[in-house]
């Protein structure tokens, strides 16, 4: 049986409703089993990479673009909470409240981000996207009076809902899984949607979409503003998850691996960016023993999955 068969029969097992109802009832009861705080680390940032994976998603597999600044908009959200939830709103409902406004302000600069970048594409978007992304990072490392510069801020409270508070690894595992699964369901509903046909044909031909009545401005802005918004809750949960944060947590690196995942599952792919993001958020922890090869380890899985599956595990 070749590869392609095998990937075949595995993306209709993955689309049977009863199989997606089983998986989901098992992913919820993981803590009830497992009480080791570092696997249920290990799953939870899993699960936070395949929510920024997903997201990146929506601009490599729909509209062609490769965002490698989208660590900025994890930051905004990121500080925008540690900020919010530290010296003005330290109740229990401050934290969704600067969640609410760190989305809201990451999609406003995404679009700002999607108009003026309307006319890039290729390697020259890829340029500006990086240098976005080192901007944002450069603005949180110098102002200091508001981000704490280097020393960053600390103290950041973890979820609560009125006197529960999400602190431990399983709470907060049930609180990141819900967040993966709005996240999945809301991107499926507009891969199937008028909104996923528009960024689809203008990846394939910017010149035919236009010609057909396909405002690019409008819907490379709408792209952009998604993506920026999903990433940007990310970074919300990141930073009531860690309880500190630091502007060496977004450096371009970062934008590097996600983008990896997306190409290793299969841009186009939702399942696939899953996929990619759970293989390359597990390689450091389970080749950690041999941690002097992890890089060795990491590069070889992209060139082998290159060479046998060029789009991809799961990419058409």
């Amino acid at each position: 049986m070749d590869t392609a068969t095998v990937v075949k029969r595995g993306k209709l097992a993955l689309l049977n409703p009863y199989t997606k109802i089983i998986v989901v009832i098992l992913l919820f009861a993981v803590p009830l089993v497992i009480h080791n705080a570092f696997y249920l680390d290990a799953v939870n940032m899993v699960f936070y990479f395949i929510i920024l994976a997903v997201a990146l998603d929506l601009q490599m597999g729909f509209l062609g673009v490769y965002n490698f600044g989208i660590v900025g908009f994890v930051a905004i959200g990121a500080y925008t909470v540690g900020i919010l939830t530290v010296g003005v709103w330290p109740q229990w409902w401050g934290f969704w409240v600067a969640l609410l406004i760190g989305a809201v302000f990451a999609g406003i600069v995404g679009v700002l981000l999607g108009l003026s970048t309307f006319r890039i594409r290729g390697d020259y978007f890829c340029i500006v996207s990086l240098g976005f992304g080192e901007i944002i990072r450069y603005v949180l490392l110098n102002w200091v009076s508001l981000t704490g510069g280097p020393m960053g801020i600390t103290g950041v409270p973890a979820p609560r809902i009125f006197s529960l508070a999400l602190a431990s690894r399983g709470q907060l595992y049930w609180f990141v899984l819900i967040l993966v699964l709005i996240v999945l369901v809301l991107t499926v509903r507009m891969k199937n949607s008028y909104l996923g046909r528009a960024w689809v044909a203008i990846r394939e031909d910017e010149v035919a979409a236009e010609a057909s009545g396909i405002n690019m401005v409008q819907y490379q802005a709408i792209n952009m503003a998604m993506a920026a918004v999903i990433a940007a809750v990310a970074g919300g949960f990141f930073a009531g998850y860690l309880n500190y944060l630091n502007p060496e947590s977004f450096v371009s690196n970062v934008s590097l691996n996600i983008v990896c995942m997306v190409i290793l599952g299969g841009a186009g792919s939702i399942w696939g960016a899953v996929m990619g993001a759970g293989i390359l958020t597990l390689i450091p922890e389970i080749v950690r023993p041999l941690a002097q090869y992890s890089s060795l380890l990491y590069g070889l899985l992209m060139f082998l999955v290159m060479i046998f599956r060029p789009k991809g595990v799961l990419g058409k």
